[in-house]
């Protein structure tokens, strides 16, 4: 199944090299959080406010996952309580504004 996890752009590196990890989680559930491609923009905003950033700091990051892996929460948003591999990264959405031609 293709979801997006929304994150700040700080974190896109750590994710391409080991994944996105439970132990990272903010949540108090220890949880990561996906959602479908239709939900980017309330995404977008929510991780932003979240955070504390401002919504162009933050990125979609695409990932192929087994659905078996992942707990409906509502519609088109899901969690998934395992470590998510880097190889099942399979794009990160920036926006045009956002490319500065490195990712730190």
């Amino acid at each position: 199944m293709n979801v997006l996890h929304t994150t700040l752009i700080p974190n896109v590196t750590p994710i391409l090299d080991k994944g996105v990890r439970v132990a990272c989680s903010r949540s108090p559930l220890r949880r990561v959080w996906f959602h479908l491609r239709s939900l980017r923009g309330w995404a977008r905003k929510h991780v932003a406010e979240r955070h504390d950033a401002s919504p162009g700091d933050v990125v979609h990051m695409e990932f192929e996952i087994p659905w078996h892996w992942l707990h409906r929460h509502s519609r088109g948003v899901y969690w998934c309580d395992r470590d998510v591999p880097p190889a099942h990264c399979v794009g990160v959405e920036f926006r045009p504004d956002q490319w500065g031609g490195k990712i730190s």
